[in-house]
Parts: structure tokens; C-alpha cells; sequence
């Protein structure tokens, strides 16, 4: 694709699309933050426009939709009310942009999860497919599925679904977590064995640039994920040893259970060992690859 395109990013005022935004934009692309908030003014952006005013905007003057657009599942508890915002937060979003879209070839790029695959520490990628009929499906795997059939059942021509890891970044889960690690309090959770599968910032921006550039992935599912996942454990050790600050704590399964109920199962305790197969087939190099280097290169920012 030519490098002068136009790209809309909607949900683009978040954690990732702080970075993608400017990202692409930097790379000679204009882009456009598509947002819900009125007034809202962004650096990173050549222009801002809302839901509202997209009867103004036409489809076929954007090469790429990216949709970045869901409430964050680990913001709240999961209360039924919670979980209703996170679902249609994803669904309609995808919705109202592959009517947007419409007949045009404009690309949408559109953004899944890692909770797509069932929990297992066996590694897993984009060629596994998941039985919709399993009673076991956990809520994120019923998210995801749902957005996905949303996406794989249009008529749109080209579109891309995006399998997101954890990504680690100034925002999310690290930035979370790092208060407590910086005064010692840095803490194992559960056994620490549950693999988490993640992805540096930089890393992710550059694997969506890579989608743009490369047709081929079209019609495909890509798990934007580092090649080696970690163990909970080990990814806390590693950022502890970084701070140079002990690491002594273990929260038990039971009181992750009870502080954060099914959230702190699906999101703490469960393991996901996600390969990027089709990004390292199409010879995408990663920045970051290991856990180290991602931390290191975080912690300096």
C-alpha cells in the first residue's frame, strides 16, 4: 500500500492508540482519531473527528479503519453490568465501522484477543480453531468469539482480525503493577507457572504498520503477540531484579479469587502460551522479543 494513505483509528484516545497514532503518523501516514469525547484535541493526530460527525467523513476516503475501540476488562470488577459495557463496547463499534465501510475496499483492521484460545500452558496459534458449541467457553472466549464471527461473517473486502497480547507499555498492566514492585511489594501470583503471553508497545506498533504494508494478510486472524510468552514468575522476577528490589510476596489463589472474583481467574490465574506465527512467517522482526529487553527498555522511560 502507498505510504501517503489515510488511516481513522477509532478509539484511538486510549493507551494504544496513544502510540499508534503518532506512530504511523511519524511513518508519513495521515491519520485520524476517531473518538466519542466532544473537543478532544490530540498531538499524535492530524485530525479528530467523532461518532457524530461521521455522516460527514465517506469510507472511501480512508485506505485503513482501524478499530481499537472496547472498555477495558481489567478497569472493574465483573459485575453483569460491567460485563454488558465490555461486550457492546467491542460489538457495536465493529458494527457501526463495517457499515461505514461498507462496499469499499477500505482495509479494517480490527482488534481481538489472546482470550480467544482456551486457558493452557501448551503453546497455541492462529491455527487453532474453537469449538463454539464447548460448554466450557470462558467469558473472554465468548467476547472474542462473538466479535469475531461479527467481523468474519461481513462482506466487507478486506479485513485483517488482530489477536492482542498484554501490552506492556507507560499505561496497562505494567503500570499497574510497578508502583508496588518500586517499594519491594512486587508479588507472585497464585503458583506464578500460568504463562502470560504479551507484547511490547513498540513492538505492536510496528506489527500493525507491517499489516498495512502486506496484503497478504488479508482475511486472516494475526496473534500480535512477542514469540516467547513467560511464566508470571518469571516476568516478576525479571522486573524486580531490574528495580533491584526483593521479591518475597505470593498471593494465593484464593485471595486473588476473592478480591477479584471471575476477573482475577480469567486475567491473573489463567495461562496463555500465544505464538505469532504468522507474523515471524512473514519475516516481521520484533524489537523486543524477550522480556528482558522489553523491561529494560520500559523501565528507562
Amino acid at each position: 500500500m502507498e505510504i501517503n494513505m489515510n488511516i481513522l483509528i477509532a478509539g484511538g484516545s486510549g493507551f494504544v492508540g496513544s502510540h499508534l497514532g503518532p506512530h504511523l503518523k511519524s511513518r508519513g501516514y495521515r491519520v485520524v482519531l476517531l473518538t466519542r469525547q466532544n473537543g478532544l484535541l490530540s498531538d499524535g493526530y492530524d485530525e479528530v473527528v467523532t461518532w457524530e460527525q461521521m455522516d460527514k467523513i465517506s469510507a472511501k476516503d480512508y485506505s485503513v479503519v482501524i478499530n481499537l475501540c472496547g472498555f477495558d476488562i481489567s478497569k472493574k470488577s465483573w459485575s453483569k453490568k460491567v460485563k454488558e459495557k465490555i461486550i457492546n463496547s467491542r460489538l457495536d463499534s465493529t458494527k457501526k465501522l463495517i457499515k461505514f465501510i461498507g462496499k469499499n475496499k477500505t482495509l479494517l483492521l480490527n482488534t481481538s484477543a489472546i482470550g480467544f484460545y482456551p486457558f493452557s500452558d501448551d503453546p497455541q496459534n492462529e491455527d487453532f480453531h474453537i469449538n463454539h458449541d464447548a460448554s466450557n467457553v470462558h467469558f473472554c472466549q465468548s467476547i472474542t468469539k462473538d466479535l469475531e464471527i461479527v467481523v468474519n461473517e461481513s462482506t466487507l473486502l478486506n479485513k485483517i482480525i488482530m489477536r492482542f497480547g498484554v501490552v506492556l507499555g507507560n499505561k496497562g498492566m505494567l503500570a499497574k503493577i510497578l508502583p508496588t514492585a518500586k517499594i519491594g511489594l512486587g508479588a507472585q501470583v497464585g503458583t506464578g507457572e500460568q504463562y502470560l503471553s504479551w507484547i511490547h508497545i513498540t513492538d505492536l506498533c510496528c506489527a500493525v504498520e507491517h499489516l498495512i504494508c502486506h496484503q497478504n494478510f488479508n482475511g486472516n486472524v494475526v496473534n500480535i503477540t512477542s514469540p516467547f510468552a513467560c511464566t508470571q514468575k518469571y516476568f516478576i522476577n525479571v522486573l524486580c531484579r531490574l528495580l533491584k528490589k526483593p521479591r518475597w510476596m505470593i498471593l494465593p489463589k484464593w485471595l486473588v479469587k476473592t478480591i477479584f472474583g471471575q476477573m482475577g481467574d480469567e486475567l491473573l490465574l489463567s495461562s496463555h502460551n500465544i505464538k505469532p506465527k504468522k507474523l515471524l512467517e512473514s519475516g516481521f522482526i520484533f524489537k523486543y522479543p524477550k522480556i528482558e529487553l522489553a523491561l529494560e527498555n520500559l523501565l528507562k522511560e
